[in-house]
């Protein structure tokens, strides 16, 4: 490059502006590898008296360092011409803002008037009088940041000698009155021309616009400006008083500080339609303009290297998954198999005892088919036991209950002339032998046949007088002289159709109770086949499931150790492979956390002011959270650090340290009336807008807190957590009368955290 566009070793780019001292250029500093402003100074008329102040106001604005007033780099006033190096701002003036016809509406107006009052505290604490505060001395610049540029210098230079009359007459317009009527420039002078801008840019117009000649505008600017220039409409009530005492003719009257301007705008409200009002959400919802993910974004805890603690092995439990696995596989199985086989034997008894039912009304049936009833009409008393009709009926029956097995009476029986007042039957014919059946060598009367004309209490058996119409059966065992037995009954009829009497047929209930211990034997061996079959399933079942186990395992095992490149089973088809490909992407995503990682300290450890500080005083932290939507993406994350921590330092944060995948940065408190909640969240948006640039497959959100850097980070990475659906840019509920005075928000309720703010931008962005 040629010398004429060399100075020092800043390399000149483009020509940013000329006025009257001289012109200002887009520079390379290629020692720190970055864009700075060189503003070149005409050297003619330069006294030594005047360059020594200059150079000691220079050396003032040095140590100012917040972000409100524009950085003074570096200063050469041997080299001809000489030359100031100052931070490149990327953004208008004030006066080119008005020039192209914007207006401030009151939030922007208190938006700017709090980060000027900031910019003068600073420089007035260190000794510097702006002496010329105007539109075309504040800049705005990204994220709404607003900066105080040209301290002074015009003034020192010689004043009106060294500019030409359209800019005299411009900065004559923000003269305090005792100055333009001879007097020294004092801290209530700078606030004087404070005021006057506002004024401008919330009425469209430049105060005294219509005044021509130099010595008339300084006539006009010495009698102050009329009450009525601060009675602007949209402006509250208070915002004009406040204004009003900022122009106020007699200096006196004005704020005697910056801190003290600062302090009663703090209580002023933007108003309810003003464009800075925190606008409520419902619970948990945001409408922030950084675009939520689909997805929670990932903020993973930093991940292990070599050399640190390997995740001790856990103790193998005394029985292991094999084994409980099937043990717990086996038992489910019995369990189900059990209650099964007892619903199971209930229903093989029922039916059992419908089929035993069954047979005895066939039985009874056929027997009442072998009685005559003319010959059963006959027999009424004992005696007839002896004639042949009762000799030949019994004869039948009896034959009938031995060919049917497990028969253990069979008899006839009619109804009395009392019986359906009574219950009582009579019995007519008993095919039972007399025998003892029990042993004891006498024939008990249950051991002997009931003779004809016998009375039996019918209420014992339930269905037996239902018999004497219907073929039926009892419902239930009974128990009677004779035993507990189970009946069946038909009716004896006569050619005519009426009834003569009935057959009954008795099981005893021990017939029934080896038919019920039958059929649980049956079952037992049935489940006892089935729970050894199961236990033999559940071995093979639980083997199966076994070995992709303890592959997966040692795979997490191995992962938790630091092995971001384990040994994984083979994917199948199954639950096994889904888990299998699930905790292969977790180890490729750790793979690409520990390489964002990498880059993120690379490029920390490339940046002069990325070096951690060891301070630990109060302040604000901001925590960003980013999460790469497929690998690929960490190539465009490398690529968008740098203006992520471009925009940190630029406003005065330190980066900290990197946990998992974010960035923790600090933001110092830099002096009296400094907020620095602010300066965090201007960079936060900063560093998001960077990060969100399309197209884009990264997600990233983030949080600030205040506080000391423990607490504040921990408060920080829990509200990231608690509204990373959301993607936002949160503040905790503290900062709420920041948030409203400098930022566009929704009030969102995070579950477990409570209401917090989503900052979507700067009021003046």
């Amino acid at each position: 490059m040629p010398m004429a566009h060399q100075f020092g070793r800043y390399q000149l780019r483009d020509m940013l502006g000329r006025g009257g001292m001289g012109e200002v250029h887009l520079a390379f500093d290629p020692h720190l590898e970055r864009d700075v402003a060189v503003k070149t100074l005409r050297s003619e008329g330069l006294a030594e008296h005047v360059r020594a102040r200059f150079l000691a106001e220079a050396r003032a604005l040095a140590r100012v360092t917040v972000p409100q007033v524009v950085q003074v780099h570096d200063l050469d006033l041997d080299h001809h011409p000489p030359f100031l190096v100052m931070e490149l701002v990327r953004g208008r003036s004030l006066h080119h803002l008005r020039s192209q016809g914007q207006r401030f509406s009151a939030a922007q107006a208190i938006d700017c008037a709090s980060q000027v009052l900031r910019g003068l505290m600073a420089a007035h604490a260190a000794g510097v009088l702006h002496r010329d505060v105007k539109p075309a001395n504040i800049l705005r610049g990204e994220q709404g940041l607003y900066k105080l540029a040209d301290f002074g210098l015009a003034i020192l230079a010689g004043g009106e000698r060294l500019t030409g009359e359209c800019e005299v007459v411009g900065t004559l317009r923000y003269l305090a009155p005792e100055v333009a009527a001879g007097g020294e420039h004092s801290v209530r002078s700078d606030l004087y021309g404070l005021g006057v801008t506002l004024v401008e840019m919330v009425s469209g117009a430049a105060p005294h616009a219509d005044t021509q000649g130099s010595l008339l505008l300084l006539k006009r600017v010495a009698a102050g400006l009329p009450a009525s220039a601060v009675e602007l409409p949209g402006l509250p009530p208070a915002f004009q008083a406040w204004l009003g005492r900022l122009v106020a003719t007699v200096p006196e009257q004005r704020f005697a500080n910056a801190t003290e301007a600062l302090a009663a705008l703090d209580g002023i409200e933007p108003g309810s339609a003003g464009p800075g009002t925190i606008v409520p959400s419902p619970a948990g919802d945001s409408t922030a303009a950084i675009p939520a993910p689909p997805g929670p974004p990932s903020t993973l805890r930093p991940i292990q290297r070599s050399g640190t603690t390997a995740c001790p092995e856990a103790s193998r439990p005394r029985f292991g998954f094999f084994t409980r696995l099937a043990l717990a596989l086996w038992l489910v199985a019995s369990l189900g198999t059990a209650v099964a086989g007892v619903i199971l034997h209930q229903r093989m008894i029922a039916m059992q005892m419908d089929g035993l039912r069954g047979q005895l009304r066939q039985i009874a049936a056929a027997a009442a088919m072998l009685v005559d009833p003319v010959r059963h009409d006959r027999i009424r008393v004992a005696v007839d036991a002896e004639t042949a009709d009762y000799r030949e009926l019994r004869d039948r029956l009896r034959a009938l209950q031995q060919a049917s097995e497990g028969i253990t009476f069979m008899y006839t029986m009619r109804q009395r002339l009392d019986t359906a007042a009574t219950g009582v039957v009579e019995f007519v014919v008993d095919a039972q032998v007399a025998e003892d059946s029990d042993g004891n060598g006498v024939i008990d009367p249950p051991e002997e046949p009931a003779l004809p004309g016998k009375p039996y209490q019918s209420r014992q058996a339930k269905r037996l007088l239902d018999g004497f119409s219907a073929i039926t059966t009892e419902d239930e065992v009974y128990t009677d002289q004779w035993g507990t037995l189970l009946s069946g009954y038909a009716p004896i009829r006569r050619p005519d159709g009426s009834v003569a009497g009935l057959v009954g047929v008795d099981i005893d209930a021990e017939r029934i109770a080896a038919i019920k211990a039958a059929t649980w034997q049956q079952m037992l061996i049935l489940q006892g086949l089935l729970f050894v079959a199961f236990l033999a399933a559940a071995l093979l079942i639980a083997r199966r499931f076994d070995r992709p186990v303890q592959e997966l395992s040692r795979a997490m095992r191995a992962i938790a150790n630091g092995d971001l490149e384990p040994r994984l089973p083979p994917a199948g088809q199954d639950e096994f492979g889904v888990l299998t490909r699930t905790l292969g992407q977790l180890a490729a995503d750790l793979r690409a956390a520990a390489a964002m990682r990498s880059a993120l300290e690379r490029t920390l450890a490339g940046s002069l002011a990325g070096r951690a500080s060891a301070a630990r005083g109060g302040g604000a932290v901001l925590h960003l959270a980013v999460h790469l939507r497929v690998p690929a993406a960490l190539d465009t994350l490398g690529q968008r650090l740098p203006a992520v921590v471009d925009a940190i330092h630029g406003l005065g944060g330190i980066v900290e340290g990197v946990p998992g995948r974010g960035l923790l940065a600090r933001f110092p408190e830099q002096g009296p009336g400094d907020a620095p909640a602010e300066r965090a969240l201007r960079a936060g948006l900063a560093a998001l807008a960077a990060l969100h640039q399309e197209p884009s497959d990264l997600e990233a959100g983030g949080a600030v807190a205040v506080g000391d850097l423990d607490s504040a980070a921990a408060r920080a990475r829990q509200l990231v957590q608690a509204g990373r659906s959301h993607g936002d840019l949160l503040a905790e509920a503290g900062l709420q009368a920041m948030v409203r005075r400098h930022f566009f928000a929704d009030a969102v309720v995070l579950h477990g955290v409570g209401q917090v703010f989503a900052v979507k931008g700067a009021v003046a962005g």
